[in-house]
C-alpha cells in the first residue's frame, strides 16, 4: 500500500499522480542497472501478479513499506496501572 503522513501529504501524492505524470508501482526489485551513455536507469521488477517487468526510467524512487511487530500491539493494548 502506498501512503502519505503529514498534513496535505494525500494532496501531494495525488497532484503528483494525477498532474505531473509520477508513476507509482507497487513491485519487488530484482536489480536497477545503468545505461551505458546515457543517465537513465534499467529496472527489473516483479508487479502484483509476480510477472517478471523491465522498463527504462531517469529516475528511480524507492520507498520501503513497514509493518509493525505483533509485540508493538499488545503493547499499544496494555492499559497504565493504577498507581
Amino acid at each position: 500500500d502506498i501512503r502519505t503522513y503529514g498534513k496535505d501529504y494525500e494532496k501531494y501524492y495525488n497532484r503528483a499522480k494525477d498532474e505531473r505524470g509520477v508513476r507509482f508501482i507497487r513491485s519487488r526489485i530484482h536489480t536497477i542497472d545503468p545505461v551505458h551513455a546515457s543517465d537513465d536507469l534499467i529496472i527489473k521488477y516483479t508487479d502484483d501478479e509476480a510477472s517478471l517487468q523491465h522498463e527504462r526510467s531517469d529516475i528511480v524512487v524507492l520507498s520501503v513499506g513497514f509493518e509493525m511487530h505483533d509485540n508493538n500491539i499488545e503493547l499499544a493494548e496494555r492499559r497504565p496501572s493504577s498507581a
